[in-house]
């Protein structure tokens, strides 16, 4: 084959493979090519990769623009809230302690204002940065800080004696002593929405004092209507063959005077104990049983120390069988616990006119043999003939709710019992065996006891915590002595000393100020006086014929 004739072969096989691309391309739909016959396809990622690159960007959020307006609450008490308030138009609500920021931001260069648009409950709020102009940055150090309210809590005293002094207590707490007649203000105050509570830490000399509007709960403002009104104290005595009681005053160096016979209405029986005829704290009335009539009695006190019958309230208004065996008050004077044949625990409200109201009685399912309430009126003691003592939770209105299981009290039926001024402490003398036994109140208020050997107690017909010292006095008939001892921190005895009380002791009672104690002689028909020393000793002071009959059972008690 000549060259040219090859050249025109070539040349054909060209033009074939152009036209059958063509005819390929046409096909697809497409308009092909030589290249595209022979190009290695791209790998499917790169593939995506070119598209998304190809592809046109998104469009991003706007960038905020403006200065933030923050900052931090503390103090806010818990549970509370406040509303702050940003420009006067813009309110945010803070519920505790912490970082907040307004929602809506400054612009630059401009102004601001931080307001408290909503106080918290009991606390007010200050805003420490509550302005500010040509602003160029954020703002964040808005401080607000918050702090409790508090109320005062006074009054005035009225009728103190010259030369003497009362000390007055807020909540079993912050004593205030006065020396004379005027206005008082208690140095702590007291949180918003609490509670108060008033009562006499140490009375005046030969003098009692009646608190009135002594306590208040969920006070919101500063309270100064707390007035305590102070007379001469007064010692009563009573005889098992006479009605009525014989009432002696009290003067500032503890001699008495007698005031004569008073409350003739009282039976002899009714006045056969030293429980049996309690005063309230505030000294407004006494309470005694009446065995006749098996009722309550509410005696007035009046401001020379004699009772006068105000009112009276059946035991059990359905059962006329029904009387009272023991006694007690609450410290506030708005409960009357009484211990019934029944074998039941009666309440008795008392309104703040002093009117009664029987309230549901409480099953204790033995013979009830004395009642006591401790003396910051948290637990009430319920002791039965079966050696067994009931604790009692008791309410702000002095209402009681059982509490716990009860304890073995040995001997409480026949010997008296003391709470120690804290209230932390009881003791129980027992003329069954010859020792004392002591018991802690718990938080719950269920006695623990823990005994006391070693110390005779045959024939003990009284016994009495000091009023606010950590003493303990025992009036020991067999030996003629009074015993003294030291109250540990718990609750152990250790002996002071003891003196003699004179013959044939009878009763033994301290006055409200502790500075004086009195013991009841049976056939001696005379009242002994003593001061009670630095050292809690008593020291022997006057005598005084009462003129009661040297036989029979006679009882002493004082006033509140």
């Amino acid at each position: 084959m000549s060259r040219s004739t090859a050249d025109r072969v070539r040349r054909g096989a060209l033009f074939a493979l152009i036209a059958a691309a063509a005819v390929l391309g046409g096909c697809g739909g497409q308009a092909g090519t030589v290249a595209s016959l022979f190009d290695t396809p791209a790998p499917p990622a790169a593939a995506a990769a070119a598209a998304a690159a190809a592809a046109p960007a998104a469009a991003s959020p706007p960038a905020e623009t403006g200065l933030l307006l923050s900052g931090a609450v503390s103090g806010l008490p818990a549970g509370q809230a406040v509303v702050l308030r940003a420009n006067d138009t813009e309110n945010l609500t803070v519920p505790g302690d912490g970082a907040f920021t307004f929602p809506t931001r400054l612009s630059q260069g401009g102004s601001f204002t931080v307001t408290v648009a909503t106080q918290p409950t009991g606390a007010v709020c200050t805003v420490g940065r509550p302005s500010g102009s040509g602003i160029v940055a954020d703002v964040t150090d808005i401080a607000v800080t918050c702090s409790r309210i508090t109320v005062s809590v006074g009054g005035t005293v009225t009728g103190l004696a010259a030369g003497t002094q009362i000390t007055l207590r807020n909540n079993a707490a912050d004593p205030t002593t006065l020396a004379a007649d005027g206005a008082f203000t208690f140095g702590t105050r007291v949180a918003y929405g609490s509670n108060y509570s008033v009562d006499v830490g140490t009375a005046p000399s030969g003098q009692v004092c009646t608190v009135t509007n002594a306590a208040g709960t969920g006070i919101t403002a500063d309270r100064s209507d707390v007035t305590v009104a102070c007379r001469a104290a007064a010692i009563y005595l009573s005889h098992s063959l006479g009605t009525g009681v014989r009432v002696f005053t009290t003067g500032l160096d503890g001699l008495l005077a007698d005031q004569g016979s008073t409350a003739s209405d009282i039976p002899p029986s009714g006045f056969g104990s030293s429980l049996r005829l309690v005063f309230d704290a505030q000294n407004r009335f006494a309470y005694s049983l009446d065995p006749y009539t098996n009722e309550l009695v509410q005696h007035q006190v009046g401001s020379d120390g004699a009772l006068t019958r105000a009112a009276a309230l059946p035991i059990d208004a359905t059962d006329s069988n029904v009387s009272g065996r023991a006694l007690a008050v609450s410290p506030g004077g708005r409960r009357v616990y009484v211990g019934a044949s029944d074998q039941t625990l009666r309440q008795v409200a008392v309104g703040a006119d002093g009117a009664m109201s029987a309230g549901a009685p409480l099953a204790i399912g033995a013979n009830i043999q004395a009642v006591s309430v401790d003396p910051l009126g948290r637990f009430a003691y319920a002791y039965t003939d079966s050696n067994e003592a009931y604790a009692f939770a008791v309410a702000a209105d002095g209402a009681l709710t059982p509490a716990g299981s009860s304890t073995t009290v040995a001997g409480t039926g026949s010997g008296p019992i003391a709470h120690d001024a804290t209230g932390r402490f009881v003791y129980a003398a027992s003329g069954l065996d010859q020792d004392y036994t002591v018991f802690g109140i718990g938080t719950d208020g269920v006695l623990q006891a823990a005994r006391i050997a070693g110390t005779r107690t045959w024939q003990v017909p009284a016994m009495q915590a000091h009023p606010s010292r950590a003493l303990l006095y025992v009036l020991n008939a067999q030996d003629t002595e009074v015993w003294v001892y030291q109250i540990g921190t718990d609750g152990t005895l250790t002996s002071v000393g003891n003196v003699s009380s004179g013959a044939d002791p009878r009763g033994m009672t301290l006055d409200a100020s502790g500075r004086y104690l009195y013991v009841l002689g049976g056939s001696t028909g005379t009242i002994q006086m003593f001061r009670i020393g630095a050292d809690g000793l008593p020291v022997t002071g006057s005598t005084l014929a009462h003129g009661l009959p040297g036989f029979g059972t006679s009882t002493i008690r004082a006033g509140r």
